[in-house]
């Protein structure tokens, strides 16, 4: 597995909380499940309240067909925000609708 460096940018602030998003990009071999894979990224983010605290620290994995070289860093991770975005969609629910049972 050939991997490309952290990218560690200055934590942001925002929504009330200060927020490090860091990503590891490798290029994957064959055997992964998934057949067309060319790439695993793992984000790791970490956050904590603007008054202080702990940090709390997140990990989420994806995978890309995109080789190394077609896309940079800046830009997967930019890809990956905007998948999130769409994602955060589904879980706004209409009022009738009740939510998931434990």
């Amino acid at each position: 597995m050939e991997g490309r460096p952290d990218r560690r940018p200055a934590p942001r602030t925002r929504h009330g909380r200060q927020e490090d998003r860091v990503l590891k990009v490798v290029t994957v071999a064959a055997g992964l499940a998934f057949p067309h894979a060319a790439q695993a990224i793992r984000i790791t983010r970490r956050t904590r309240p603007l008054a202080g605290g702990r940090w709390q620290t997140a990990a989420s994995y994806a995978i890309t067909s995109l080789a190394f070289g077609q896309a940079t860093v800046a830009e997967l991770q930019q890809w990956i925000r905007g998948h999130w975005q769409v994602e955060a969609l589904h879980w706004v629910r209409s009022p009738g609708v009740p939510g998931p049972v434990a």
